[in-house]
């Protein structure tokens, strides 16, 4: 018994790493793409065994044959791109999102970022729950604005129904709070708010934003804290014994 316990044991640990393996990169593939020798990445990704389950990887050989093709127009390049890339966005998911951080972060490599910005999207589209929040957040700080646009679209459409519920007479739950007053979402939206769902998030967020913004300084910054303190206030003129997170002013715990 104890025999055939461990027998399951060894087959349920080998199923779990070789299940994350398919959203890691081969370390070495991923050192040559980056440094730009799109060929020998190629390579050493082919030598790896069913390298074609292992979709991190997959994204270093289709961005591979992309550089190449752009550096050298040769049809066969794009053609092998453009198969893995299907494959890729087709069956695009949460968990290829460490892997296209990389990519849409690939500054000196723009038609990467740009393309790799598709299956970015396609994912975020499929996000819906408050606590997909810290899923998105790292692609707040991206070094490539589109890529930040797309988190912070993502956000407010999250964010948007939830502040809905307090506008028609409601209450969040918990663990909207939690989110609603993340201090990390709040100071990303406030470092880019020359991006316009940035700017929106904050206002939906209100209260615990206003809190952030107490000390601001900068014109834009003041000029945000009375687009918040408007809302603010049309909330207490509907219901004014109200919360920013409850029309009735119900007292709640964030809690996950």
């Amino acid at each position: 018994m104890k025999k055939n316990l461990a027998v399951v044991l060894t087959l349920f640990i080998s199923m779990l790493f070789s299940s994350s393996n398919l959203y890691a990169f081969d370390e070495a593939a991923k050192k040559l793409f980056d440094n730009g020798q799109y060929d020998e990445c190629i390579q050493r990704v082919k030598s790896l065994p069913d390298f074609r389950k292992q979709r991190s990887n997959v994204m270093l050989l289709a961005y591979s044959n992309y550089q190449l093709y752009n550096f050298t127009k040769q049809g066969k390049f794009d053609d092998e791109y453009q198969s893995f890339y299907d494959v890729l966005i087709e069956k695009a998911s949460v968990d290829d999102l460490k892997s296209v951080q990389f990519l849409v972060n690939s500054s000196d490599k723009p038609v990467v970022v740009e393309s790799s910005r598709d299956i970015l999207q396609k994912i975020f589209d499929n996000l819906h729950k408050i606590d997909d929040i810290v899923k998105i957040l790292p692609f707040a700080s991206s070094s490539d604005k589109e890529t930040r646009k797309y988190a912070f679209d993502a956000m407010k459409r999250i964010m948007e129904p939830i502040r809905e519920i307090v506008k028609n007479g409601g209450t969040m739950r918990p663990i909207d709070l939690v989110y609603f007053q993340n201090k990390d979402v709040i100071k990303a939206a406030v470092e880019n708010i020359d991006i316009s769902a940035a700017r929106k998030t904050l206002v939906l967020i209100e209260e615990p934003a206003l809190d952030f913004l107490a000390n601001a300084n900068s014109p834009e910054l003041k000029d945000l804290s009375e687009d918040i303190s408007e809302a603010v206030s049309d909330r207490k003129k509907d219901y004014p014994n109200s919360s920013w997170y409850s029309a009735t002013g119900k007292q709640l715990r964030a809690s996950r």
